[in-house]
């Protein structure tokens, strides 16, 4: 959102964000306006977090009359039906609208029951609105528009990739002897941590039969509660072939995806597309993949060739293995992510986004239902 509000007031718009506080206000030439409403608090659902937001009511009609004052032609909702601030404010604001949707439950007994309840939450809302956005083909699975419902539009999340793209000193960088393997992301099973941890015991193993094989090192940056289990891992394996560090900045990860030599992506459920294999793509790191739905959507073309089986610690292990040993395969992944990367990028992104916006103040404007 913070990337598509920089570029939207580029091209000449005017914009806000409303979120939760406490937030940051921004630091950028182009500036644009947060403002809060209500609080968020992280809660552990299926094994991952995220976070619930409420508000009072009489904050929710003050940001919504702000928002008229200022002259909002739309509002574009996200994480439309995460409890409880968008739907909140989805109730009082009575312009134009605009959500987007993608939202993935895991495959378990709780997850089917959330899209059973998505896909009749979603009728009601899509009635409601006068635009969607679905971010790959795998949320879209469980929305129902109805007959006078608006059909979802498939468009990418976006964010701007200028931070990660390799700079010209990055260009010439010989390869070294040793195979660099990065993974970032939260220490949980949603993320996949346990299948790697798994897998990189198989590597290790396979390195010690196989003194021919490549020299590797692991990098696994990120916080969470089974960073123990990383650490007894590390204890197990040929020394100094494993480090854990913390989450880190921006610039920090953007500098690590440009030194590495192969990006794991690890999810074995959970992912409705996947910005961060786009940010490893644009900073000239392969990547190797989990086929979740997410993923897939990002995977394609060439990229297929780099899809394992989710929660499969074997199948990860041998692509890791059969990648490492094939610098040219490497060569070739690493030039086809560069350019498929290019299509996600917020400047390509945005009009397609300005379209739907168009398109939603229209429908608004002749027919839209009240709420």
């Amino acid at each position: 959102m913070r990337s598509l509000a920089e570029e939207f007031t580029r091209r000449g718009h005017e914009v806000k964000i409303v979120a939760p506080g406490p937030v940051v206000q921004p630091e950028t030439e182009e500036r644009y306006e947060i403002i809060p409403l209500g609080r968020y608090k992280q809660i552990g659902f299926s094994a991952t977090r995220f976070e619930i937001t409420l508000a009072r009511r009489g904050a929710v009609r003050e940001v919504a009359q702000r928002l008229r004052d200022w002259g909002a032609d739309i509002v574009h909702f996200h994480t439309m039906w995460t409890p409880l601030m968008p739907l909140q404010l989805f109730s009082c604001w009575q312009g134009a609208t605009v959500s987007t949707f993608h939202d993935m439950p895991p495959d378990t007994l709780t997850g089917n029951s959330l899209r059973t309840l998505f896909k009749g939450m979603s009728w009601m809302l899509l009635s409601r609105l006068d635009g969607a956005i679905t971010v790959s083909r795998a949320p879209a699975g469980h929305l129902r528009p109805g007959r006078h419902g608006v059909v979802p539009e498939i468009i990418p999340p976006t964010i701007d990739l200028a931070p990660f793209q390799l700079r010209q000193s990055d260009k010439g960088k010989p390869p070294g002897d040793e195979v660099r393997l990065l993974f970032v992301g939260r220490l949980e099973v949603r993320k996949g941590l346990p299948y790697l941890l798994d897998a990189w015991r198989l590597v290790d193993a396979a390195r010690r039969r196989d003194s021919s094989l490549p020299k590797l090192h692991l990098t696994i940056a990120g916080y969470g509660k089974l960073s123990h289990e990383v650490h007894r891992m590390i204890d197990e394996v040929e020394p100094g072939t494993v480090e854990l560090v913390d989450a880190m900045t921006r610039d920090a990860v953007s500098q690590r995806l440009r030194d590495a030599d192969i990006f794991l992506a690890t999810s074995p459920w959970g992912e409705s597309f996947g910005l961060v294999l786009v940010e490893a793509m644009t900073s000239g790191a392969p990547v190797l993949a989990a086929d979740n739905d997410g993923y897939s959507s990002v995977m394609t073309g060439r990229g297929t060739e780099c899809l394992f089986e989710a929660g499969n610690a074997k199948s990860m292990a041998a692509a890791i293995l059969d990648l490492a040993a094939d610098p040219e395969k490497r060569a070739r992944l690493r030039a086809w992510g560069l350019e498929h990367a290019r299509q996600f990028d917020v400047r390509e992104v945005a009009p397609r986004i300005e379209a739907v916006y168009a398109r939603a103040i229209e429908r608004h404007k002749v027919g839209g239902k009240a709420r």
